[in-house]
């Protein structure tokens, strides 16, 4: 089930990380030992209660005097691929508001869920932040590796967006993309249904890993439409006999704005919003409704050998560095900055909870469609 939402990052440096030597993605992680350690470092949980109660400007300014004991740039691993894209202002912002510097690893949010689960395995302490996928750090905090961060920042966000394990920064909210050239804005699809119809064959694209959407859709043609699970079976034959199956959304919205393809069923709305901007053949509005919003999120490794740093940057995600990504076109979750137009849309947050314990059937049936 997904749920309605009311009306209403980050990092820099690109660098190249040596690829850990340890198991291969499956293997359970197993918390990194503290041998070694000095007896006064300090853990997350430390910090938090060193500086609670603090109103913001006095917790900054704690934060930073104790991230001065702590060696190195904050870590950030992430699937955030704007980042590139706006590193040096974000680079400045940090250094500016807070004294950090920071550097990144940069990959799908499966490739980071998987390499932290690695390091755990191998008693690696790379990481401090995580900002990726709901869905994938939830699975991060089953594995024992999510630390709880509280911030005065939280109360600050959109509703459903402060979680136990993490904290949703941002919304990909997938829509359906057309190629303005080539589709008319009365000629484009008015309903997932309409993706089945025959004008779109071999005019569409589906995104491979989309799983959590092909699950909302399905659940909103049985829940709100009515249909059966032979006819929601029958309607998703059609949609993939239409199309093509490929990966990547920036790539593939870029390859609809040249005109390889005419539609994209599940395009990211930021991703769209921008390239028209900048004057690329594609929109996605009007949109095809209910949207479904993935909740992208940050969260802290629990094992981080800096705390301080990694709390105090997680405050300057919150604040700083959403005003920052609120103006390059991304869907943020602080209440202030909600983009205007997404007002009045039906925009339906997948509620991470209930489509996990589902994934793995969902991912088998999404995947027999592509073959």
């Amino acid at each position: 089930m997904s749920r309605s939402l009311p009306r209403a990052a980050l990092v820099s440096l690109a660098m190249l990380l040596m690829a850990a030597a340890c198991g291969g993605p499956d293997s359970p992680a197993a918390a990194p030992t503290d041998e070694g350690l000095t007896a006064t470092e300090s853990t997350v949980e430390d910090v938090l209660a060193a500086v609670e109660g603090l109103e913001a400007e006095e917790r900054r300014a704690e934060l930073m005097r104790m991230a001065e004991n702590e060696e190195g740039p904050v870590l950030v691993y992430t699937s955030f691929t704007l980042m590139t894209d706006i590193l040096d202002v974000l680079e400045a912002s940090l250094q500016e508001a807070t004294g950090l510097d920071m550097e990144i690893y940069r990959a799908d949010g499966e490739a980071v869920r998987a390499r932290l689960v690695q390091e755990a395995a191998a008693g690696r302490r790379d990481a401090d932040v995580i900002e990726t996928a709901g869905r994938m750090l939830e699975q991060l905090a089953t594995e024992g590796l999510i630390a709880a961060y509280e911030s005065p920042h939280l109360d600050e966000l959109i509703e459903g967006a402060a979680h136990e394990n993490w904290d949703a920064t941002r919304l990909n909210v997938y829509s359906v993309a057309w190629n303005t050239n080539e589709v008319s804005e009365d000629d484009r699809p008015h309903s997932y249904e309409e993706l089945a119809d025959d004008p779109w064959a071999g005019r569409l694209t589906l995104e491979p890993t989309d799983y959590d959407w092909f699950w909302s859709v399905s659940n909103h043609w049985a829940e709100e439409k009515g249909m059966s699970e032979e006819e929601i079976d029958a309607l998703w034959q059609q949609i993939a006999g239409n199309a093509d199956f490929v990966s990547g959304h920036t790539s593939t919205v870029e390859l609809v704005g040249a005109g390889e393809y005419s539609v994209m069923a599940s395009a990211f709305a930021p991703t769209v919003e921008r390239f028209n901007q900048e004057g690329q053949a594609v929109a996605w509005r009007p949109p095809v409704e209910p949207l479904f919003a993935t909740p992208n999120a940050a969260s802290i490794y629990k094992h981080t050998t800096r705390p301080a740093s990694s709390v105090l940057f997680m405050d300057w995600l919150f604040s700083d560095a959403m005003d920052i990504f609120s103006e390059n076109e991304i869907f943020v979750t602080r209440a202030d900055l909600q983009n205007p137009i997404l007002e009045g849309l039906d925009i339906r947050i997948i509620d991470v909870s209930d489509y996990l314990p589902q994934e793995e059937a969902v991912m088998e049936e999404y995947d027999a469609l592509a073959r």
